[in-house]
């Protein structure tokens, strides 16, 4: 009786080639997988029916599987790659492509051969252990899709559906079912990088992820279904009450809490990216297209301040109505007037332009009404014309902690200025301001807090973008401390100061117009020219 590709143990689907490598630690372990455009369909001697990969030498493998992805699995180290053979089935009859002699009446057992007889592959390589699928590779017979398809959202390239999963020990379950229109490989790659973020992230405040559907493509995400709407959509419908705001926000604050402990990044988080129930109570942090492992990337504080911002102003677009800055040109539409009578001589060498356009704004500004903005985006003057408008909430305010607001400002500020930690904010929030708040407000703050994970207060988030440090060793010429060095060249990675020196690290901004020299630093001295210095030049 010919055995179905489901029913083996060690059939992985439509996989990608990262979580193959995973998968696939030791030599000898092998899978089973759907046919990929990587390997010849066909040789001549019949259909290809599926892959066999299995770990080998790197003398072993092709030249596609020699180079690793330069992300590879944390960087962890990998002594073994992947090779990969297509299976031939001809007239009821498997074989190993490449193999005239091998001749098997199932799947099953050809692999069982390889695996008693310890007989090489061709080209090298053998089949020890068959790895079993995990938990969250699902077939199409685990969920259901009912008809007709109720649409939860799309996009340019995929879709979301409602659908049920039957979930062993549970039951069907309603669930939220993510699959991409598209049949290319790099829109799968991505849907199973998000995948792994989401395993890799277990938190009441972020979106849970049931399984993947691998069986063919398109794959689909199967995630936690949440009746309810976006918090953006609730904000522009005004669903979300003063007294939920603050919780709402710190509820998001715990879920990015969790990713940075765990070493990712979201790169995404906004309004829309977050999850509501009807009552405001349950709040989730979704979408993790963009998510990424590592601390190489900038962390993503002042988009989650941005997020903030739009909770208290009820989903409107950051800076909809900012004045235009300092560099933009003024709008040069044409506008019908009245001809003006030609200025004399005298009044033209006495105005300068400057002074006329003084003169034309003070005009308008006795003669014309104040506009009403179409939404009050609340901007205040930065310290330096380059930075951009500082971010103030100032609408929904009711039950906004004051002892807030300094930590919101330090979200907001520009990069190089002083950063500030996403635990100890949670912690400050936890210990000094949670006792001061109304207790309705008191309330639903609670509610989160009983659920989030247990963090350490004094986690940080370690940052390798040097752009805007400098670490100077102690031998260096003496500076003056309250004056930060105005022009001084990067610092090579070789020539850094090991972390066990002694050092002094200024922290300033970095301009296009700064010179990279010592010498231009407040606290050096010109070198003084001498007689010397002149004959020298004038022999040159």
């Amino acid at each position: 009786m010919t055995t179905t590709l489901s029913a083996l143990p060690y059939y992985h689907g439509s996989i990608d080639i990262r979580e193959r490598r995973e998968m696939l630690p030791d030599l000898g372990d092998f899978l089973i997988r759907n046919v990929a455009q990587e390997v010849d369909k066909s040789d001549g001697t019949g259909q290809v029916y599926c892959i066999l990969t299995t770990a080998v030498t790197p003398e072993q493998a092709s030249d596609n599987s020699k180079m690793l992805p330069k992300e590879y699995s944390l960087r962890l180290e990998c002594t073994t790659r992947l090779k990969s053979y297509a299976i031939n089935l001809n007239g009821g009859i498997y074989s190993v492509q490449g193999s005239a002699t091998d001749a098997f009446p199932s799947l099953e057992a050809l692999c069982e051969s390889y695996i008693q007889t310890k007989q090489p592959l061709p080209a090298g390589g053998m089949l020890l252990k068959g790895v079993i699928r995990r938990p969250w590779q699902l077939f199409l017979c685990d969920v259901e899709l009912p008809e007709p398809e109720i649409l939860l959202g799309s996009g340019e390239f995929g879709k979301v559906v409602k659908g049920k999963f039957l979930k062993p020990g549970v039951g069907p379950i309603d669930v939220a079912i993510k699959m991409a229109t598209d049949l290319n490989a790099e829109i799968t790659s991505e849907i199973f990088t998000e995948a792994r973020a989401m395993r890799a992230l277990i938190h009441p405040n972020i979106i849970r992820l049931e399984g993947v559907v691998v069986e063919k493509i398109p794959v689909m995400l199967v995630i936690e279904f949440l009746e309810g709407s976006s918090l953006l959509d609730a904000l522009l419908k005004k669903r979300v009450p003063n007294e939920m705001r603050f919780p709402i926000c710190m509820a998001v604050l715990y879920a990015v809490l969790h990713m940075h402990i765990n070493s990712y990044i979201h790169r995404d988080i906004a309004a829309r990216n977050v999850m509501v129930s009807h009552d405001c109570r349950t709040v989730k942090l979704i979408d993790f297209g963009l998510a990424k492992h590592g601390t190489q990337f900038i962390s993503d504080t002042w988009a989650l301040a941005i997020c903030f911002w739009e909770i208290f102003h009820d989903g409107a677009e950051i800076f909809c109505n900012v004045v235009p800055s300092f560099d933009s040109k003024p709008d040069t539409t044409p506008v019908e007037k009245e001809p003006e009578r030609e200025p004399s001589k005298t009044s033209q060498s006495k105005n300068t332009k400057a002074s006329m356009t003084r003169k034309r704004v003070k005009m308008v500004g006795k003669s014309a009404a104040p506009a009403t903005p179409v939404a009050a985006t609340p901007v205040s003057k930065p310290k330096n014309k380059n930075d951009p408008p500082l971010l103030v909430i100032t609408q929904n305010v009711e039950f906004l902690p004051k002892e807030f607001i300094p930590m919101f400002n330090l979200m907001t500020e520009k990069k190089g200025r002083k950063r500030i930690e996403l635990a100890a904010m949670a912690y400050t929030v936890e210990t000094v301001i949670m006792p001061t708040l109304p207790p309705a407000v008191q309330a639903e703050l609670k509610v989160h807090v009983d659920k989030r994970v247990p963090f350490d207060k004094n986690f940080k988030v370690d940052l390798l973008n040097t752009d805007s440090v400098i670490t100077l060793p102690t031998t260096a010429p003496a500076a003056n401390p309250s004056t930060p060095i105005a022009g001084s060249a990067r610092t090579p990675a070789s020539a850094r100061t090991p972390a066990t020196a002694k050092s002094k690290t200024v922290t300033r901004r970095r301009n296009k117009g700064m010179k990279s020299d010592h010498a231009q630093s407040s606290g050096s001295v010109p070198e003084k020219k001498t007689d010397k210095n002149k004959t020298a030049r004038r022999k040159k």
